[in-house]
């Protein structure tokens, strides 16, 4: 017996409610356990890749599939031809590479028309989990709370990549890690405010505000200086979408008084220390890259080379361009730069193209989609899972949005 299109779809949709929406469930448990959400989705990824291998079903040829189809080969062969990383320990990083497709054939395939129903649960997830992050950092620094190590990874208070600090990173293990989805928060919580702005809903606004002023303080508690930028940034997309001329206006007044903001940057006075530590990183990034310029190294061989040449630990090259081009060779990054063209190429139509009708929908790409590049270029936050999964997870929405309003990702 066989199921037509519809069948499927349906089935499909009575599992998801049976679920209680999936998606959102994993954002919650990935961010307040983030090994066990981590698993969660990998699992989703690898199910959902494997049923529609099995079955037969067409894969969608787009940019994102190619980009997903180099970077797991690259990684694959450079796991097979480096000697160094022909071990257990680096064999998961081609399968995390399938279970992210999976999860978005899940989201871009599966889902159907309600995949809009499904993209505001996860905004909504997201938004909690934020404040999740900054109550939990606060709760820990008042509390001092000491359990086990075991413990900690599991919560995600344990603190890798850095050395301790009381900068907030709460349960993602690392500052720029927090910041990173902190981020997405505000562009979520702007999407929503401009949204209640429309509808005059004063109780709703005052949450948002409020919710946006928590955000802001965790952000620069985060020290993170490229995440203060890009919270900047995000308030200008934010102006640009009511008043492009206002959002002008306060931009002159950055450019004019820029060494009056310099002082309101978050660790202000390591810029240069933190500047010249990162030249180093990108001219080690690059000596490796020529080491193994076609397929890569893999991200899990990066801090082995690494650790080779300098002598020590960096777990990768703190830029996602030069990350690319070193972790997956000139393969990956030819298809992380064609993939990163066309998303953009519809963002900015997407940015001055005014809709009523997916106000709410194109605001929450305007101002979240920008992060990944304002991030990474002075840090990689994608290396981490708990990173990598939302922001798979929102272009996978991203390709579906464009699709209804523009020509989509071809």
């Amino acid at each position: 017996m066989t199921l037509n299109n519809d069948q499927m779809l349906s089935n499909t949709q009575r599992g998801d409610t049976w679920f209680k929406n999936p998606i959102a469930i994993g954002i919650l448990l990935l961010i307040i356990l983030p090994p066990i959400g981590v698993v969660f989705f990998m699992v989703m990824g690898w199910i959902t890749l494997f049923n529609r291998l099995r079955s037969f079903k067409p894969i969608p040829i787009n940019m994102v599939t190619i980009f997903f189809l180099a970077i797991t080969v690259s990684s694959t062969v450079s796991l097979i031809t480096i000697p160094n990383l022909s071990t257990l320990f680096y064999i998961p990083v081609p399968l995390m590479l399938l279970g992210y497709y999976g999860i978005y054939l899940r989201l871009f395939v599966e889902l159907g028309d309600k995949w809009d129903t499904y993209f505001r649960s996860y905004t909504i997830a997201m938004i909690v989990g934020g404040l999740y992050i900054f109550l939990f950092s606060q709760f820990l620094r008042l509390t001092h709370l000491k359990i086990s190590a075991p413990f900690d990874y599991l919560t995600g208070r344990a603190l890798l990549g850095t050395p301790p600090t009381p900068r907030l990173y709460g349960s993602t293990f690392n500052p720029n890690f927090a910041s990173y989805l902190l981020l997405m928060v505000v562009g979520f919580s702007f999407a929503y405010l401009m949204k209640e702005i429309e509808k005059r809903n004063i109780l709703k606004m005052s949450l948002f505000i409020t919710l946006l002023i928590l955000n802001g303080v965790a952000i620069f508690d985060t020290g993170s200086r490229s995440a203060f930028i890009a919270m900047l940034v995000i308030v200008e997309l934010f102006i640009i979408k009511f008043n492009w001329k206002l959002a002008g206006l306060i931009l002159l007044v950055i450019i004019i008084r820029f060494h009056w903001f310099l002082h309101l940057i978050p660790r202000n006075g390591m810029i240069d220390l933190s500047y010249n530590g990162r030249l180093i990183i990108w001219k080690t990034s690059l000596k490796i890259f020529h080491m193994h310029p076609i397929f890569g190294v893999s991200p899990a061989g990066f801090s082995v080379f690494y650790q080779e040449i300098v002598h020590k630990y960096v777990p990768h090259s703190h830029d996602i361009f030069i990350a690319f081009l070193v972790e997956y060779g000139i393969v990956g990054e030819i298809a992380f730069l064609s993939l990163a063209a066309i998303i953009f190429s519809l963002y900015f139509k997407i940015l001055f193209k005014v809709n009523r009708t997916n106000l709410f929908l194109s605001a929450c790409f305007v101002l979240t989609l920008p992060i990944i590049i304002f991030t990474g270029i002075l840090d990689h936050p994608l290396f981490s899972p708990q990173i990598a999964i939302p922001t798979v997870i929102l272009i996978a929405f991203f390709h579906r949005f464009a699709l209804k309003t523009t020509q989509g990702i071809s």
